[in-house]
């Protein structure tokens, strides 16, 4: 949330799939507790949403090491991944974002079909 609001202030629609997780009771609560505008997305629509790259980005950084022996070192690794992306890899995530709309053309091409990004 602070890269969001980093980028748009409070002039944004959060994006998320219909993940049972995405839908628990306190999600939800914590969304609309936190002021987050849930952008209706529907189901099955990986192609369209980029946090499935940013996780991928976090989660190659993450594992690309020894395992962790404690959740105190596996969160202080994962703050640290994300200041390197937010100063170093920004770029890319920002591009992700401009990429969008040639997904969407893609998937109108394709009928709805997926297609390799």
């Amino acid at each position: 949330m602070p890269i969001i609001k980093l980028n748009n202030g409070d002039d944004y629609l959060f994006q998320e799939d219909n993940s049972p997780v995405h839908k628990a009771g306190k999600v939800q609560l914590f969304m609309k507790s936190a002021g987050i505008k849930v952008l209706k997305w529907p189901p099955k629509s990986p192609d369209l949403n980029i946090v499935e790259d940013v996780w991928k980005i976090l989660s190659d950084a993450v594992y690309d090491r020894p395992p962790f022996l404690n959740k105190c070192s596996l969160l202080q690794k994962i703050n640290e991944i994300i200041r390197d992306i937010n100063e170093s890899k920004r770029h890319v995530i920002l591009n992700l974002y401009a990429n969008i709309r040639t997904r969407l053309c893609k998937v109108l091409l394709r009928k709805g079909g997926l297609f390799n990004k």
